[in-house]
C-alpha cells in the first residue's frame, strides 16, 4: 500500500508542475493502470490492482486530488508485453488518461515506454529493471528498487559469510536479462566469482533440484548414486566416478588420505577436485596431490563426472658405486 501511495504522490506532483494535460473541471482525473492480473506474473499484478482500487476509493472519500475525484481505469495485460502495448494505446487514445501506473513487469514496462514518451504523460512503473529509468527519461518513473541494489545486498551478505563463489540462473525475459547484467557488473567489484552462468527460460513447476541441475548438470538417480564406480585399469590407473565419497577414494588409492577438515568442506571426489583447482574445471585439467595425478576426464555441464587417477612413478635412484 505504501508503494501505491508513493505512485499516486508522484502523479500528483507531476500534475502540479504541469506534466499532465489540463482536464475540464467537471470531469474526474482519469489515471490509467496496466497490471498483470492474470498470467504468470499475476502474483504481482492482482495485489497491485486490488491495492490501487482500494486507494482510489479512499482518496475519493477524502475529497479526491486537487479538489476532483479520480477515476482509475485498469487493464489486465495477462503478463503479455504485446497486450500491454495494446492497453497503453487504449488508455492514451480512447480513455485520455493523464498518467499511467504499471505495468507489473520489466518487459511490459520497457515495451510501452516509446508510447508513453510519444504521448508525453507520466508513467510510474511497478517493475524493478534498472533499464526502465536509465538513461533518465522525462516521462518515466518507477518505485521498485533497482536490481543492482538487491544484488549488492546479496553479495555483501555472502561476503560476510565468507562465500565468494556463486552460480546464477536467470530467465530470458527483460527482468532476468537486466538482473544478469547487474550481477555480472558488480560481482568482480565485490570480490565474487561467478562459477556458472545459465541464461534461459523456466516454465512450469520448478524445484530446487531442477535449478541445481540446470546449473551443474543432471544428477544421478538414486540407483546410480548407490553404485559409484572405481575401476582399476590394466595400466595401473583408476577411473573413478566423481560422485564417490571420500572414504571410498581413500580405500581405492593406497596411502592417500584427505586432511581432517575435508569432510566439512566437501563430501565427494568432485568436491575435492573443485576445491583443489579453485574453479569449475574443464575436461583435461590435471593436478597432483600426495603422489597421484588427478585428471578431469569427463564433465556433465558444470559437474565433474569422471576422474582418472594415476600414481606418480618415483624417480629412479642413482646407483651407488
Amino acid at each position: 500500500m505504501k508503494r501505491f501511495s508513493t505512485i499516486l504522490g508522484t502523479i500528483w506532483v507531476s500534475m502540479l508542475i504541469g506534466f499532465a494535460a489540463p482536464v475540464p473541471a467537471a470531469e474526474p482525473i482519469r489515471i490509467g493502470a496496466i497490471f498483470s492480473v492474470t498470467g504468470p506474473a499475476s502474483f504481482l499484478g492482482e495485489p497491485e490492482r486490488n491495492t490501487a482500487k482500494m486507494l482510489e476509493e479512499e482518496i475519493n472519500k477524502a475529497g479526491g486530488l486537487l479538489g476532483r475525484k479520480i477515476e482509475l481505469i485498469v487493464y489486465d495485460d495477462e503478463s503479455d508485453t504485446t497486450k500491454a502495448v495494446t492497453a497503453v494505446d487504449r488508455l492514451v487514445k480512447r480513455d485520455r488518461v493523464v498518467a499511467v501506473i504499471g505495468p507489473s513487469t520489466s518487459g511490459s514496462t520497457l515495451a510501452i515506454v516509446p508510447k508513453i514518451e510519444e504521448a508525453q504523460i507520466p508513467l510510474v512503473s511497478c517493475a524493478a529493471a534498472r533499464k526502465i529509468v536509465e538513461p533518465v527519461r522525462r516521462w518515466v518513473f518507477k518505485v521498485a528498487a533497482s536490481d543492482i541494489l538487491a544484488a549488492r545486498k546479496i553479495f555483501a551478505d555472502l561476503k560476510q559469510r565468507d562465500l565468494t563463489k556463486v552460480a546464477i540462473l536467470t530467465a530470458s525475459d527483460a527482468y532476468g536479462a537486466g538482473g544478469r547484467e547487474d550481477i555480472k557488473e558488480i560481482a568482480p567489484q565485490m570480490g565474487i566469482a561467478l562459477v556458472a552462468d545459465e541464461f534461459g527460460s523456466i516454465a512450469g513447476l520448478v524445484t530446487m533440484n531442477d535449478v541445481m541441475e540446470a546449473i551443474v548438470g543432471e544428477f544421478p538417480s538414486q540407483g546410480e548414486r548407490a553404485k559409484p564406480v572405481v575401476k582399476k585399469r590394466d595400466d595401473g590407473s583408476w577411473l573413478i566416478d566423481a560422485m564417490i565419497d571420500l572414504d571410498a577414494v581413500e580405500k581405492a588409492l593406497p596411502g592417500f588420505r584427505f586432511d581432517g577438515g575435508a569432510h566439512s568442506e566437501y563430501q565427494t571426489l568432485a568436491g575435492f577436485v573443485v576445491k583443489t583447482l579453485g574453479h569449475v574445471p574443464k575436461e583435461g585439467e590435471t593436478f597432483e596431490a600426495q603422489g597421484y595425478i588427478f585428471e578431469v576426464l569427463d564433465m556433465d555441464r558444470h559437474r565433474v563426472d569422471k576422474v582418472l587417477v594415476m600414481q606418480v612413478k618415483p624417480a629412479p635412484q642413482p646407483s651407488q658405486s
